[in-house]
């Protein structure tokens, strides 16, 4: 049965449930009216001094005990409704619950292929080469790729990293007056163990931080995706704007600058460096 038909069906019984219930609460309350009145007949009755008196209470307490039967026999037939529409529901949301499981499966193989073939696709169309997959040797443990635009995070979260004494290259230290920016770029992208990308829209768009990342694309998938080299973080980003400008990147487990802390994230690099 389709997601639709299902959903229509929930609502149904939701909006049957509703209404059963405000039918039984009606009741209740029109058998607690007729309780009080049949109290008041009794009060009249026993203080009833003539047998029309005693006549006119008695009928009344016969006429509300018949509604009290009546609200009661009623509120046994709408529990039992309720009953059953209740177990509709349950049923119906179980297996609502089963298609949108499927439905979700199915998203997410297919954004996996989807993945893999942009992924592919990157590859192909870029220019840059970044030649050795795996590093004959490591000259550094971490690359930090970040556009300009958020140099205030990236200022700060690079140098407590070096407080900490974490080998990490940094443009704004490390690339020397005069050097081709590809040379610096390539070379250490060829030699470090991870690349740390703080993804933010400015990074989306640049052409400098497009090419860092095209370029670690191009080594992770040389590696079949085995080793773990890009290290994303989010900041100030949704997961609908990366993917709109790079859907390969989704594909990789971020931490997010809402969540972590920098402290937190400092304490995460050491720990994977260990």
């Amino acid at each position: 049965m389709s997601i639709s038909t299902l959903e229509s069906r929930e609502k149904q019984y939701s909006s049957k449930l509703t209404k059963l219930n405000k039918d039984f609460a009606s009741s209740v309350g029109k058998e607690n009216i007729a309780v009080k009145n049949a109290n008041k007949a009794t009060i009249k009755l026993q203080k009833g001094k003539t047998s029309s008196q005693v006549n006119s209470a008695t009928r009344e307490i016969n006429r509300e005990n018949e509604k009290i039967a009546a609200e009661k026999k009623k509120q046994a037939h709408i529990q039992k409704k309720i009953s059953d529409t209740f177990t509709k529901l349950n049923i119906t949301r179980l297996e609502l619950s089963k298609e949108r499981d499927k439905k979700t499966k199915k998203v997410l193989e297919n954004m996996g292929k989807e993945n893999q073939r942009q992924i592919s696709s990157i590859v192909s169309d870029t220019t840059y080469n970044v030649r050795p997959v795996e590093p004959e040797f490591v000259e550094h443990d971490i690359f930090f790729s970040y556009a300009h635009e958020d140099s205030d995070y990236a200022d700060e979260l690079v140098n407590m990293m070096k407080e900490d004494d974490i080998d990490i290259i940094f443009d704004k230290n490390d690339l020397i007056w005069g050097q081709s920016i590809i040379d610096f770029i390539d070379s250490h992208l060829r030699t470090v163990r991870f690349a740390i990308l703080l993804i933010t829209p400015a990074y989306l768009e640049k052409y400098w931080t497009n090419y860092e990342l095209k370029s670690l694309l191009q080594r992770h998938s040389r590696t079949n995706g085995s080793q773990s080299l890009i290290l994303p973080i989010w900041h100030n980003v949704t997961a609908d704007e990366v993917a709109k400008r790079s859907l390969a990147l989704t594909d990789f487990n971020a931490l997010l600058t809402a969540i972590n802390t920098k402290e937190d994230i400092v304490n995460k690099v050491k720990k994977l460096l260990e």
